[in-house]
Parts: C-alpha cells; structure tokens; sequence
C-alpha cells in the first residue's frame, strides 16, 4: 500500500503525556493545547513512532513493519489513527504550512559584506581572491568584500596588503589588519569608558590575558561589532568559490535535526567524476535567503511556496510549531568538497559500510581510503532546516546579526559549537539553512584521515564548557534575546559569587564526557553488527575503538586537573562579566 505524500494530509504526534486509566487503556495528553484521547493500552509502544510527519497510512505501514503480528493489518490501524484526528491529539502539515506562508511585508533586507578570515596564509588568500574574481565576472555580482587579518608574520601581513591592493582594482574590497581592529576598539573604547577592560578583552589578539593562546574567537567578535545589524558571509581562506552538487539535488528543503555526514573518495578526480559543477552564483544562495522568515527563505531558494516536502518524514521536534513565534532563517550554510578536518573523521568511518561500501569491501582499497589524503564531499541531495544550534563553520557561512548577537570566549577552540548554541538560546524559533552544494577546500597541506579516540576524549576549552552550560539554561520562547543574555549573565555570576562555579564546570565536562563516550561506543557496536562484504583491516579498526571506548568509559572520571578547572572557571566568569559591556558596544555599533 502506497500513498502520495505530497497530496494528502500528514500527521505528527507533538510532546504529550500518557496517564494509565486502567490495565486496558490510558489517556494521551497533548502539552501544548490540551487535548485529550483514550486509547487502548496497546498503542503505548508505538507512539513514539507517530512523532514524524507521515500520511496516516505510512504511520499504519511503520507500525506494521515493527510489529509482526500487525502486518496485514494495516488499513485497520489506519482507521483507528483516522479516529484520533478530530480529537485534535495530532499537529497536521496544513497547520505548519500555513505559518509557513512569505510574510506580505517582509522588512528591507540588510547590506551584505562577504567576510575573509585570514591568518598567515597569503599564498591561500591570493587562490580565494582569483576565485571571487572569476565568480564576479561570471555572475556579474558586485559585493562588498573584506579580509579580516590575524597574521602574525611581517611577511604575511605585508602581502596581504599588496593582495588587496591588486583586486581592489576590480573588487569593493577592504582590508582590515591590527591598526583597523585597534581603530574599532578604540572608538567603542572612547565611548564606553567603562567598558574599556571588558572590550579590549573580547576584542584584542594582544591582550595580556591572551598571551602565548590561540584567538579564534576574537575575529568573530570583531566582525559582529564591525557589522552589527547587518548580515555577513563568512569565507575561510582555504576555500575556493567554486560549488559542487549531486547530479539529483532537490533544492525544496526539508526540516531536519542534524545536517548528514558525507562521502569520503580516494581522491579528488573520483569526485569530479560523480558530481557536477553548481551552475549559479553560490554566494547569491546565501543572500536570498539569508535573514528571512523560513517562509519567505523557502521561497527564494526554490522560487515556490513551502509544500508537504518540506515536512515528510521530518520529526516534529524539527520543524516550526504552529503555536510559536514566528522564525527566521539566523544563518547559512554549505558543505565543502576536499579536506572536512578531522571532526569528520570518526562518524564517516563508522558509517563506511552504508556510505562508502565500495572502499572497505577489500583490505586494499580500505588501506588505499586510510592513506589519501582525506577528501570528502559534504553537501546535502536537498537543502536542510535545522536547529540553530547546528551551526558549524566549513567554508562559507552567512549570519544574521540583529537585532543582537553574543559575542564568543575570544580564546581557545570550540567557538563554531559555541556560537550555534548561543544562537539557539537567543532565538530559539529560528532555524538554519544548509544550502545543497559544497564549495572546494583544499588545505595548503592535505593531511590523511586519521582514526584517533583520544580525539574524542580531548581535554575541553572554555568554549566547549560554554557550549554545554548554554544547553542547560531554559527560558520561555517570549523572552527577548537581551533578557535572555541578561540571563545567562546571571547565571554566571551567581554561582560564582556563590563559590561553586568550578564545581559546575566539573561535574558539566564529567557528564558530557561520560555521554559521549557511550554514545561513541553506541556507534561502533551499530557498524561492527553490519553484514555483508567488509574488509578484515576496518573491522579491526573500528573493534580497537571500541575496545578502547569501553575500557575509557569503566574510567570516565574528570579529564583535567583540579588547577586547570579553577583556570577554566575563571575564564567562564571572565566571560560572564563582559556580556553587558558587550551589548551596550552592540548598541552603539548599530547606530553607526
């Protein structure tokens, strides 16, 4: 039995509650309007099924194919799911798709300045420049274009200089070295004197406070002040402006909790081989919908009006509530086609037997895969609405920075994860594109894919300590962005002042490692259960991971010392203490 989901009504099952009546039924409760169903107590086990946007017939056939016993019955269970519609226990697609309609009078859209961050690699940053020129002449796009640099070397910086120098013959194009970042500083300095320590901060390389310490964070605080109000595009300069799709990509988006893994190649001629070539401007793909009602972003990237695609097989804890607030689309993303880092590495590895059969079938081509250099193709088949806490930054990224955006710890690694946590916890109804095609991203140095588990156990930074606490705060959806970063300042202060900050920062960094772990060690039990032609060499990799999983998790105490927690802790606080100065510089920054 099949039915065609893009003409009839799909249903899901939104939070509810389930009170045993007796032995033989219970009542099901919907949380969020009340209303209420007897069922048979039967149905307790597969209500969790009913959670994702399905005709009523496909939720009859996935009940029927869980339960043996069910199978044949399936228009008998969809009768009975029929007979829950007018009890109103069901969100329904008509009622998502009608808060998905393009607003009548959306708001002017913002300037764009496309965004390069750059740091010691002129040789990378002359390959992007040539590859934004291409794109300009192509197109016939002229953009506002600005190098943003953190270079260390004299020489580095010096050709920079004459980098932009060159193609701001035919670019807009700005640079903006240490004495422009100082300039910004100063001025908000001067007017917000009091706020001088707390800016300098969260905004200078060369604070003391950050001597001999990775700053990766203080470019991104630089560019939200530098444009605050506006919207950007941020391009790494390892990546090229060249885009790359599968042949079958569908461009209407589908509402999705997490954004897929990849397909890993031998080398690159292989991908060129299967992909093709994204024959539109690929920054104009951010612009269109970048800062948009999800509506109106839907419509701009596809030209037509939000349809059932948009929602079929998508659970419904991932698409926009009809009760909520209205969203819009906080930032843009695409995937890349080259080197993925190795983040990557571990969860493409693991899914080799679904995603990449054809390279661990023999001990030969798995040992081939293992020393390439790594080489993957990230973009979707279609594009993908996620959470906004899913933002992680490949090559090219545009943000939405209005009406406010926090800034990030300016120090360490981890900003990316932080910065998508702090976007869900200021709109927590907005959502994330991920655009379906990839740019190119080749490292000066293409290194191999690499199988470490001490990565996954890594001692973590202050950013990633703020990326867990940012995912315990709770606040309703109606308070504002800036009571909500109030909030979190607050939080911080008062268990500092209460004198159990470390002690919290412990027992966070305890509990998510200990979680992830055991999700790790889930992971590899699913892959090495996998039938069929797998190469002895990968399955005796992935068993040494998992060995080492289950021996580290009979061992999962805290990862760092008691000093460097207490370090850790101040650095949070430090934080904590300059979310007001940061806003008010916001402020000022947005009537400029």
């Amino acid at each position: 039995m099949t039915t065609d989901s893009s003409s009839a009504v799909l249903y899901a099952l939104p939070s509810y509650r389930v009170q045993p009546i007796d032995g033989r039924s219970l009542m099901l409760l919907r949380l969020d309007s009340g209303a209420v169903a007897a069922l048979d107590a039967r149905w307790q086990p597969f209500l969790g099924l009913l959670e994702t946007f399905r005709t009523l017939a496909e939720h009859a056939q996935v009940i029927a194919s869980r339960v043996p016993e069910l199978r044949g019955q399936e228009a008998a269970l969809t009768g009975a799911l029929e007979q829950l519609v007018p009890r109103g226990v069901f969100i329904s697609s008509d009622e998502v798709l009608a808060r998905l309609a393009p607003s009548d009078n959306p708001p002017p859209p913002s300037p764009v300045t496309v965004c390069i961050r750059t740091c010691d690699r002129p040789q990378l940053l002359e390959r992007l420049l040539a590859s934004l020129q291409a794109n300009a002449d192509t197109f016939a796009k002229q953009r506002r274009y600005e190098v943003i640099d953190d270079s260390r070397q004299p020489a580095s910086i010096q050709r920079n200089r004459q980098l932009i120098e060159q193609f701001s013959r035919t670019l807009h194009l700005e640079y903006v070295g240490r004495a422009e970042q100082q300039a910004l500083i100063d001025a908000l300095c001067a007017e917000l004197p009091e706020d001088t320590h707390a800016l300098r901060w969260l905004l200078d390389s060369e604070h003391p406070d950050h001597a001999d310490q990775p700053t990766y964070g203080v470019l991104y605080n630089q560019l939200f002040l530098r444009h605050a109000g506006q919207r950007i595009l941020m391009l790494d300069d390892d990546a090229v402006l060249k885009a790359w799709q599968h042949p079958d990509t569908e461009w209407t988006p589908w509402f999705a909790l997490g954004a897929g893994i990849g397909t890993a190649y031998t080398q690159a001629d292989s991908a060129f081989a299967e992909l093709q070539p994204y024959s539109a401007d690929p920054l104009d793909a951010h612009v269109r919908a970048l800062g948009a009602d999800v509506g109106s972003g839907i419509a701009a990237s596809t030209g037509e009006v939000a349809t059932q695609s948009c929602l079929h097989n998508s659970a419904f804890v991932s698409a926009p509530h009809p009760y909520a607030l209205d969203g819009r689309i906080r930032y843009t993303l695409n995937g890349l086609l080259g080197d993925t880092g190795s983040t990557t590495d571990h969860l493409l590895l693991y899914y080799a037997p679904e995603l990449i059969p054809q390279i661990i079938e023999s001990d030969e081509r798995y040992h081939r895969l293992r020393t390439s250099p790594r080489c993957a193709f990230t973009g979707t088949r279609r594009g993908l609405l996620t959470g906004v806490s899913h933002f992680h930054h490949t090559t090219c990224a545009g943000l939405a920075l209005d009406p406010l955006i926090a800034p990030v710890i300016p120090i360490g690694r981890g900003e990316d994860a932080m910065l998508g946590n702090l976007l869900s916890y200021l709109y927590p109804e907005d959502f994330g594109l991920r655009l379906p095609f990839g740019l190119e991203h080749w490292p000066e140095q293409p290194r191999p894919w690499a199988l470490a588990p001490e990565q996954i156990a890594s001692p973590p930074s202050a950013c990633s300590v703020m990326t867990m606490w940012l995912a315990t705060l709770r606040a309703p959806v109606e308070v504002t962005p800036q009571a909500r970063l109030h909030l979190l300042g607050e939080s911080l202060a008062a268990s500092a002042d209460s004198g159990v900050l470390s002690a919290r920062v412990q027992d966070l960094i305890q509990r998510r490692l200990h979680e992830t772990l055991i999700d790790q060690f889930a992971i590899t039990q699913q892959s090495l259960a996998v039938k069929g032609a797998i190469s002895d060499a990968w399955r005796h990799e992935i068993t040494k991971i998992s060995q080492w999983l289950a021996k580290r998790l009979h061992d999962s105490t805290a990862l760092l010392p008691p000093q460097q927690i207490d370090a850790l802790a101040a650095t949070i606080q430090r934080y904590g203490e300059t979310l007001g100065a940061w806003e008010r510089a916001f402020r000022v920054r947005t009537r400029v």
